[in-house]
């Protein structure tokens, strides 16, 4: 019995080698090369459709508002597309279906492609991506947020894109605008090697929503709720005297360091300048728009900021022929939520007053005056209207 014991104990310890079936080797083999092409190409199919079938997989408030567009000009082919681009300012504020009385075949048609949380970089890459998808409008009115005029380490979301919303079209437009583009387009491949899972909750949303679990805060931007003309209603209640105060204070802070030793920096000044070329370049006519604030935002700082933004933009609006519109002034603080961002009702009005106080004059001046092929590098510098 003893010896019985130790012989199994060394046949435990020195197992007979089992004899492998080449077979099953090469199987295995076989199985994991076909697993590793089928994630390849899942996440090119991935990539695929976010970049030419549907881009609001990769960023959804741009497709949103890119199909909804697209449905405003399939239905009203004859009418000439007058382009609004933004911040959220101009994405709550401006509605176009109150900016003209009557729509007949000579009205615009308004589109407003407000983004939210976004400064002249932003602009620029929309506006590129609009042109690239063959959408060419008559006229441009182009935002100018004030504090996002400096370069501030704070508020470099509001400067730089997100690199993951990027497709190798947009990321080469931003290679003179990064910092680091070689780290960054390592990160960028980093992001499409993995785009089943960085789509995942989107690809949800779309197919199988009932798997997401319930928000626990409701979404208080109200993107769902984008009109036909891209107009987005704030869902904002309108807040109380204190309330309100304490948002705009909050708001303040957070675009201090945009004032602060202002001076409009090179990123910002560069993407305005490339919009408004590209502008001239095609024959569009541009102008540039500073949307309403509250005297609340204002401070010392602030107020001597804005003298020099409004120097620097009737500086750029003669050198690119390109009207200034400055709306700054035209609200109370109590049609704002926070400061900036307008009231429903607020928006209406402020909408109806821009169409009659300045857009009517601006496109009838600019119906008058033939437009350059895109052939031509630039118009001759004309007269600025500015609404003050």
């Amino acid at each position: 019995m003893i010896l019985d014991f130790r012989f199994w104990i060394l046949d435990c310890r020195n197992p007979k080698p089992k004899i492998q079936n080449p077979k099953s080797g090469r199987r295995g083999r076989t199985e994991l090369a076909c697993a590793l092409v089928a994630f390849v190409a899942f996440q090119l199919a991935a990539n695929f459709a976010a970049d030419f079938i549907e881009p609001g997989l990769r960023e959804p408030e741009y497709g949103r508002k890119l199909a909804l567009l697209k449905t405003q000009l399939r239905q009203l082919p004859q009418r000439p597309l007058l382009l609004l681009l933004g911040s959220s300012r101009t994405a709550y504020g401006v509605r176009p279906d109150r900016l003209f009385d009557a729509a007949t075949a000579e009205t615009p048609l308004v589109y407003n492609f407000g983004i939210l949380g976004g400064g002249p970089l932003y602009e620029l890459l929309y506006f590129q991506r609009l042109l690239a998808a063959g959408i060419r409008p008559r006229w441009v009115v182009i935002e100018v947020h004030p504090a996002l005029l400096k370069t501030a380490p704070e508020l470099m979301g509001a400067h730089i894109p997100p690199i993951e919303r990027c497709d190798a079209r947009d990321l080469w437009l931003l290679r003179d605008y990064l910092d680091a583009p070689l780290a960054s387009g390592r990160d960028w491949l980093g992001y499409r090697a993995a785009a089943c899972y960085r789509l995942r909750g989107e690809l949800l949303r779309r197919v199988m929503p009932h798997w997401l679990p319930a928000p626990a805060v409701s979404d208080t931007s109200a993107l769902d709720q984008t009109t036909p003309s891209g107009w987005v209603p704030g869902a904002w209640p309108r807040p109380d005297a204190a309330m309100r105060q304490a948002r705009a204070k909050l708001v303040r802070q957070i675009y201090a360091p945009g004032y602060r030793d202002f001076e409009v920096s090179d990123r910002p000044n560069r993407a305005l300048r490339q919009i408004l070329a590209l502008c001239r370049q095609e024959g569009i006519v541009a102008a540039l728009l500073l949307m309403p604030e509250a005297e609340e935002l204002r401070d010392a700082e602030v107020t001597l900021a804005q003298q020099r933004i409004s120097r620097y933009l009737w500086e750029l609006g003669r050198e690119y022929d390109a009207q200034v519109f400055d709306a700054s002034h035209w609200c109370n603080d109590a049609d704002f939520a926070d400061g900036q961002h307008l009231l429903a009702d607020a928006a209406e009005r402020l909408s109806v007053k821009l169409g009659q106080d300045a857009l009517r004059g601006w496109l009838a001046s600019s119906d008058s005056r033939p437009a350059a092929p895109s052939t031509v590098p630039g118009l001759a510098a004309g007269r600025r209207h500015e609404v003050r």
